[in-house]
């Protein structure tokens, strides 16, 4: 490392001798860092001064972070810009951009920060891995068990494994260790030209994630071509510290990883009120105006309204019978959260769940996965998913409330895996 700043180091005196001793770079040779960083600095500043700005995005320079080779960054100290010329490893490339010269070169830019980077829709059905039994994902959908990947439709490009959680870089999925969950899955759906989403979190535990290093190390122990993004699902018992911890750590990941999408998939109501999110909800987008984070979306959980009965329309849509429109409902939460949170449309997102949900009164038909398919695509919405693919083949409505199955749809008449498919052909895919 430090022979690679003092090569650096000589590059930039060469180009800028007398501003650099100016700057006090005699006090470096009796050990002064200041000086040295002083020196680098105001090279900086000098090529900077002599180059015209040129339109970029670029991300704001954090510790730790693995830059890909080309980023521009923003550095923090100073205002100026710089440019990723050598990778490192390990967050050695998050070196402090005004004394490693050998990862980073000053350059100019006039463009914004770094905006959302993915584009399109993507549908990408739920699979919760403790349905599996083991390492490898596995579900008896179709009738026998068999791997995921096999059970899904040529069509269905992409899903979302859900859960990871704990602690970030000591996660662990259902008792499946993170290294022996990623072993089993990772290559292999990349082998098949499948992606998928990581989700964290779910209704029964919790993901949290209070350092920069760890979240790189769960991203990397994932990371493919493959990888979508990271999802936090969160609906349990996280403070506002945790929450803050997440939308942190997504502000400083997607510097690395601005190819990947970050959702925060949140509880929410579908009837007329002005603002529909849960406590959970409201925390998450607090955090995230104040962290200023622009690279998100927000994934809406379109199901579970009221219990049985209890049903009013400011917690749905309302259908002639006095129960959820479910399809509908899915429609008035998304915009309920455009309009009051000012989310663009693009960044949001929305998972029903197939079949009978939770209370026996609310039931999302084939019919109602062509309501919200018709509406994400006239919208441009981020994401379709859906509550979950192992629950996509038929069984008998339950018969009281909390006691939809986790391996088939309650309802009935739909056909194996019609939730998956209806979805596939009303989107177009």
């Amino acid at each position: 490392m430090k022979l690679k700043m003092i090569k650096g180091l000589a590059i930039c005196l060469s180009t800028a001798a007398f501003t650099a001793h100016g700057a006090g770079l005699q006090d470096s040779t009796a050990g002064s860092t200041v000086g040295v960083r002083a020196a680098l600095s105001t090279a900086s500043n000098m090529v900077l001064s002599k180059t015209a700005a040129a339109s970029c995005q670029y991300s704001t320079w954090a510790d730790g972070i693995n830059y890909a080779p080309g980023a521009i960054v923003r550095y923090p100290a100073n205002g100026l810009f710089y440019k990723e010329v050598n990778a490192g490893s390990s967050g050695s490339d998050g070196t402090d951009p005004t004394i490693s010269t050998w990862y980073w070169q000053p350059t100019a830019c006039s463009g914004s920060s770094t905006p959302p980077s993915f584009t399109g829709l993507i549908y990408s059905p739920y699979f919760y891995s403790g349905d599996t039994g083991g390492d490898q994902l596995n579900t008896a959908v179709t009738g026998s068990s068999q791997t995921l990947l096999k059970a899904m439709p040529a069509k269905l490009n992409a899903v979302t494994w859900a859960f990871a959680t704990g602690s970030c870089g000591s996660e662990n999925w259902n008792g499946v260790s993170a290294a022996a969950f990623a072993k089993a899955n990772v290559a292999s759906f990349v082998s098949a030209g499948k992606k998928y989403i990581v989700s964290t979190g779910g209704a029964g535990a919790n993901f949290t994630c209070t350092s920069d290093a760890n979240f790189a190390k769960f991203i990397k122990t994932y990371y493919s071509a493959n990888l979508l993004g990271i999802d936090f699902d969160i609906e349990n018992t996280q403070t506002q510290s945790d929450i803050n911890n997440l939308v942190a750590r997504v502000a400083a990941a997607q510097a690395a990883y601005p190819n990947l999408r970050y959702s925060f998939t949140l509880a929410t109501d579908g009837g007329n009120e002005s603002q529909s999110l849960g406590d959970m909800g409201v925390k998450v987008m607090t955090a995230i105006q104040n962290y200023g984070l622009k690279n998100y979306t927000v994934n809406l959980m379109t199901m579970d309204f009221a219990d049985s009965g209890q049903e009013n329309s400011s917690l749905c849509t309302l259908n002639g019978s006095g129960k959820c429109d479910m399809g509908q409902s899915t429609v008035s939460a998304a915009e309920s959260l455009h309009n009051h949170w000012k989310v663009p449309y693009s960044q949001i997102e929305v998972t029903p769940m197939i079949g009978g949900n939770d209370s026996i009164d609310e039931t999302f038909t084939l019919a109602d996965a062509v309501t919200v398919s018709n509406y994400a695509l006239a919208k441009k919405l981020g994401g379709v998913h859906f509550w979950a693919f192992a629950r996509d083949r038929d069984c008998a409505p339950a018969k009281s409330d909390n006691n939809s199955s986790d391996t088939c749809n309650n309802y009935g008449k739909a056909g194996t895996l019609s939730y998956t498919n209806k979805f596939i052909s009303a989107l177009g895919l």
